[in-house]
């Protein structure tokens, strides 16, 4: 309501739990050997919570997230962006991996090096689609299909979305 374009989350508290709790009214993923980390973020000004959970499955290298934002206060509140995911890279030997396509050639893979430069994949369509996968991954220069390292991000649920990798002046890819 007073205009403010940035929040201050700071942290209230954590709790580890077993097992990965539904989100209501929506599909999800499961799993038998998995924990979530519960941590709890708010700002002082906005009266903005933040409720981060981090599903780590323990049979598999994966980790499921979620963010919650519930506005505390008595005054209105609009939220214009909310990203997912910032991971820092020890190096930039990587490649970017991106899905893209069309009707009959959906999911279509491109594949090239990081440089130094913001590269990606986005929509502002209003959700996603075959054209534009919300799927993103870096993988070691020498990977393939059986073998290498790779990391992979893909929003379950998008609109609107941005997925960018960046390469930046020390090197390091982001």
């Amino acid at each position: 309501a007073d205009g403010t374009g940035a929040v201050d989350l700071r942290f209230v508290s954590a709790l580890i739990e077993p097992g990965k709790p539904g989100l209501e009214g929506l599909p999800a993923t499961f799993g038998e050997n998995c924990r979530t980390l519960r941590v709890t973020l708010k700002d002082p000004c906005s009266n903005l919570q933040a409720e981060l959970l981090y599903n780590v499955f323990e049979d598999c290298d994966v980790i499921a997230r979620t963010a919650r934002l519930q506005n505390l206060s008595l005054a209105d509140l609009k939220i214009t962006g909310a990203l997912s995911l910032c991971l820092e890279l020890p190096d930039d030997q990587w490649d970017l991996v991106t899905l893209s396509g069309a009707w009959a050639r959906e999911r279509s893979v491109y594949r090239r090096p990081l440089v130094p430069e913001h590269q990606g994949v986005s929509t502002r369509c209003g959700a996603s689609s075959l054209q534009q996968s919300p799927f993103l991954a870096v993988t070691r220069r020498d990977t393939s299909e059986q073998q290498g390292e790779a990391i992979g991000a893909a929003l379950i649920y998008s609109g609107n979305f941005l997925a960018l990798a960046s390469v930046y002046q020390n090197r390091c890819a982001r």
